[in-house]
Parts: structure tokens; C-alpha cells; sequence
């Protein structure tokens, strides 16, 4: 498991993926891994990844975002953010900074 993924899957990632996406990481350790369980199972998770984006923290929404966009889902997340997937990070700061910079350099 890279430094990177680890630091998602322990931190703010991981709580979003367990407590908001029901996306359980025991048996996930890497990016790729996450991306095939999250196309394997698009049919349950991408429903789950739009509703949480209405109702986790602002500070949240950029990370689910992320995540669509390293699983290869980068057109939902432009939807979701109204083209904006990127911008978000100008509002950032701390550990949801670090997690979404850290998925975007899928380390």
C-alpha cells in the first residue's frame, strides 16, 4: 500500500467512504483497487457518491469529487460541482486539503 493511499484510507477519505459511501476499504489497497471496486459496483456506489455530495460538509464534497474523478468517473464530478471539480481547492485547508490533493496525485 503507497504512503498515499494509506493516508486516505486512515484518515478523512476513509471516513467518508465507510460512513457515507458504504464502501468498505479492509480489502482495498490501492487506487486501482478502489477503482474497480467503485466500477464493479457503480450500479450501488455512484447513487450513493451523488446523495452524499448533497449532504456531507462543503468541505467534503471536493473529496467525494476527487474520488469519482480517480475512478474514472470525472464527468459526474464535473456535475456535481457544476464544472468546478477543481476550483474547490482554493477553499481548502487542512487534513480535507491534504486528502484531496493526495487523491488527485494518487500516491
Amino acid at each position: 500500500m503507497t504512503e498515499g493511499f494509506e493516508y486516505f484510507k486512515n484518515g478523512v477519505g476513509g471516513h467518508l467512504c465507510k460512513d457515507h459511501l458504504n464502501i468498505n476499504l479492509d480489502a482495498i489497497d490501492s487506487w486501482d483497487k478502489l477503482m474497480d471496486y467503485v466500477i464493479d459496483s457503480s450500479d450501488e456506489t455512484l447513487p450513493k457518491m451523488e446523495y452524499a455530495h448533497r449532504v456531507v460538509s462543503s468541505g467534503e464534497r471536493p473529496i467525494i469529487e476527487a474520488i469519482l474523478w480517480v475512478c474514472d468517473y470525472s464527468s459526474i464530478a464535473d456535475k456535481l460541482s457544476n464544472n468546478n471539480t477543481y476550483s474547490s481547492i482554493l477553499a481548502m485547508s487542512g487534513e480535507h486539503k491534504k486528502t484531496y490533493l493526495t487523491i488527485l496525485a494518487r500516491q
